[in-house]
């Protein structure tokens, strides 16, 4: 099954409000927030 989905609001995917899930990044061996 494919859904084909349109966000409404603001536009967030993740459920932390974030634009996608994948907004974490490693920096020097420690975990940052990449802001969308």
């Amino acid at each position: 099954i494919l859904l084909k989905v349109t966000p409404e609001g603001d536009g967030g995917a993740c459920h932390t409000g974030f634009r996608t899930c994948f907004y974490r990044v490693v920096e020097n061996g420690k975990l940052k927030e990449r802001l969308p």
